[in-house]
């Protein structure tokens, strides 16, 4: 990957993976003092739009690195971080697939899924991003 590419998907990856998490934290941990609000802080909905707005910007930092970087490294077998990249790539689909589904699902029962998948699958991601990252760090310095 070039350094910019490299930049792009770091950055991408902390914009959205970091408003995830705070939006997770702010829906599922936090509790509004007021029992008749829908938000449990305020900034939760910027928090969300921004996580909403970003997302595009990691999409397209995964499809400006594929072909030479996940593709090329699948195709050859040729990375020693080939098992955090691998998760990465599994993960890919239901994370991305289930944030579009989420915002445009009407029914209850299948927003919870989307919501489920998403949130699942967008922490595996952090983790093995994060798992990945510092694999590739290892190899340089070794």
């Amino acid at each position: 990957m070039s350094r910019a590419e490299r930049l792009l998907i770091h950055l991408s990856n902390l914009a959205v993976g970091g408003t995830g998490l705070v939006y997770a934290w702010m829906l599922y941990v936090m509790e509004s003092d007021d029992p008749f609000s829908i938000v449990n802080h305020p900034f939760q909905p910027h928090v969300q739009h921004f996580h909403v707005l970003t997302a595009p910007f990691f999409v397209f930092a995964v499809g400006l690195i594929w072909r030479r970087h996940i593709w090329g490294h699948w195709s050859r077998k040729a990375s020693p971080s080939r098992r955090s990249g691998s998760s990465l790539l599994f993960l890919l689909v239901p994370m991305i697939l289930s944030g579009y589904l989420l915002q445009t699902a009407v029914e209850p029962d299948w927003r919870k899924v989307w919501e489920v998948l998403h949130v699942g699958a967008g922490c595996l991601w952090v983790v093995a991003f994060v798992g990945h990252f510092l694999s590739s760090r290892r190899r340089k310095t070794a």
